[in-house]
């Protein structure tokens, strides 16, 4: 989910800044700090399009995963996938349970 702040939140010259740069972009406008890039800023219109894009890809993936396992036992597939999420839970709590002891 995008963070969203009001216009009127942010300082008048950088929101001068921010209107005359938007005005004059084609492309994204890549916001650096030391050097580094820190934020993006893009169009609504390419945000939604760059969502719509990633929410299609999943669903497709979604699909692709129902075909290859149009043939299994739903129960066998929940039990697996059920076992793989524990695993990697515990992998995870134990990682934690790692830097917690070392201090981290």
């Amino acid at each position: 989910m995008a963070r969203t702040i009001s216009r009127k939140d942010i300082p008048q010259g950088a929101r001068d800044f921010l209107d005359d740069s938007l005005r004059e972009a084609t492309t994204p406008l890549i916001v650096e700090d030391d050097g580094k890039p820190f934020a993006v800023v893009i169009s609504p219109e390419e945000y939604e399009r760059i969502d719509r894009d990633r929410r299609e890809r999943a669903w497709n993936a979604v699909a692709r995963i129902q075909q290859l396992n149009a043939d299994e036992d739903p129960d066998e597939i929940l039990e697996f996938v059920t076992s793989v999420v524990e695993e990697v839970r515990q992998e995870q709590y134990d990682a934690q349970a790692r830097d917690d002891q070392s201090g981290h």
